[in-house]
């Protein structure tokens, strides 16, 4: 999976092997409550790839 940002309403976290690794434990599950049709906030969750990426880079962004 390429993205690191999805949408809680995202079709593509459906590929995710393992969501609650890739968006945490509420990015999950708020993304399939989203997919489900129930009622969420509009929203996205960032993924923890993005934390690791932040932290090889010495704590900076670019």
């Amino acid at each position: 999976m390429n993205k690191l940002i999805l949408n809680f309403k995202s079709k593509d976290s459906k590929k995710i092997k393992e969501p609650k690794i890739f968006l945490g434990g509420k990015g999950a599950n708020l993304s399939e409550m989203g997919r489900m049709g129930l009622p969420v906030p509009p929203g996205f969750t960032i993924s923890t790839k993005v934390c690791e990426i932040f932290y090889k880079d010495k704590k900076k962004i670019e």
